[in-house]
């Protein structure tokens, strides 16, 4: 079987009530070709909010892509005429009772928010998800910022735990230094989009994330993904482009105006 040189992964993406599937997966397949080696082959980890659960609704014809199961029960299949291929991968965000925000990818199941980040990564471990701590402007400050600090220089729990960078930070902001710091100590850090729940969102995914090599045309599945990154020795490459200032300052302003009006 022929190996993929290139596989993008964005490892943080939400498909928010009124988006369009097809503007999702078509703009997600627009960013990723751009990675050199990728053969028109992709995978987006849905991350879903409480009280959302987009990924079982996913299945048919959306514009020119058809959404089908796979053999694994976490995975959906979306292919365009042309031959692309996007893997959706079940997944779960959850807030803990530190008001930290957790990923759970390859994970199907509900988790309340509200849990105690230990209880979290546990559950999360037992379901042999990958347990993603991702940073957020302004949600490492503080308190929570003494947590992670706290996660980071306890040394990496498990294997299927990581850190991640964040698709809304915009380019001009320089990389977090807890991500350089906790790399230092042997933490792996991905990387993900982050769509915000704004008009236009929906042409976010895909546009920032890790890249995978060496994975066969034959044995594209969440499993070989996750035990790749569970045998990463470092974090792996990341691809395309931050938000500009502009952009950032724009939807900064639009979510502090949507949360006032609830």
């Amino acid at each position: 079987m022929a190996l993929i040189s290139s596989l993008p992964v964005d490892t943080h993406v939400h498909f928010y009530p009124g988006f369009s599937i097809d503007c999702c997966l078509t703009s997600a397949a627009s960013h990723m070709a751009a990675v050199p080696g990728s053969d028109k082959r992709g995978v987006l980890c849905l991350v879903e909010n409480a009280g959302l659960n987009v990924f079982d609704t996913l299945t048919g014809r959306y514009g020119r892509w058809t959404v089908s199961e796979t053999p694994e029960a976490v995975v959906r299949q979306a292919l365009r005429a042309d031959g692309t291929r996007l893997l959706l991968v079940a997944g779960r965000q959850t807030v803990t009772s530190e008001a930290l925000e957790v990923l759970l990818i390859g994970f199907r199941g509900m988790i309340p928010n509200g849990l105690p980040l230990a209880e979290v990564i546990e559950r999360g471990l037992e379901a042999e998800a990958l347990v993603v701590l991702p940073w957020g402007v302004g949600k490492w400050t503080g308190a929570r910022g003494a947590r992670i600090d706290w996660c980071i220089e306890q040394g990496v729990p498990r294997t299927s735990v990581f850190l991640a960078d964040n698709g809304v930070r915009p380019a001009l902001m320089p990389r977090p230094t807890r991500l350089a710091r906790a790399e230092a100590l042997g933490w792996r850090v991905l990387a993900g989009t982050d769509p915000l729940p704004l008009p236009q969102g929906d042409r976010d995914p895909g546009r920032f994330g890790i890249v995978l090599g060496g994975i066969s045309t034959g044995d594209l599945t969440f499993r070989a993904i996750a035990a790749q990154l569970r045998a990463c020795a470092a974090s792996p490459e990341t691809y395309g482009q931050l938000a500009s200032g502009r952009q950032f300052l724009r939807r900064q302003v639009a979510m502090q105006i949507r949360k006032r009006r609830g």
